[in-house]
This record gives C-alpha cells, sequence and structure tokens, in this order.
C-alpha cells in the first residue's frame, strides 16, 4: 500500500524493491536467469499473467514474502473465511 492507500501493482512493488536494493536489471539477470524484457515488462505491468516461477525466483531473490504477490498474480487464491 502506498501512503495515499492506493495498493501497488506487482510490477510498482518488484520495481521498488530492485531500486532500493540498488540493483541494475542486469545484476538481476545474472543472479537469477531473469532476462532484462522480461524484468522490464513485469515492472511496466505489461504482463497480465506472469510466470510464478519467475514471481517466485524474484520474490526469494529480494527477501520478499511470495504469498501476497502470489495473491495478486492470481496463482494463490484466498480462502474466504465462513
Amino acid at each position: 500500500m502506498t501512503d495515499q492507500g492506493v495498493q501497488q501493482t506487482i510490477g510498482q512493488i518488484l520495481k521498488q524493491v530492485r531500486e532500493a536494493r540498488d540493483l541494475s536489471p542486469d545484476e538481476v539477470l545474472e543472479d537469477t536467469g531473469v532476462s532484462n524484457e522480461y524484468l522490464r515488462r513485469l515492472e511496466a505491468d505489461e504482463i497480465k499473467k506472469p510466470s510464478a516461477s519467475v514471481l517466485w525466483i524474484l520474490c526469494e531473490y529480494y527477501n520478499i514474502d511470495f504469498k501476497p504477490i502470489g495473491i495478486m498474480a492470481g496463482i494463490i487464491i484466498k480462502k474466504q473465511r465462513p
């Protein structure tokens, strides 16, 4: 969530984390194998159905929780409480 209460997109979150860690797309590619083009498109929210495996790799690499990202991407279905 941003300060205004508007939920960030997956791309915004991933880009924010990458930039906060002062990582270039080239460093991410070298360390994870995720291509610069895929990362660019993912961070620009151009990919509507991101790969679960790529999201998992990036979350592990950035040391962030996969569950909220997985829910946002529709990979994890949030159970409704009765």
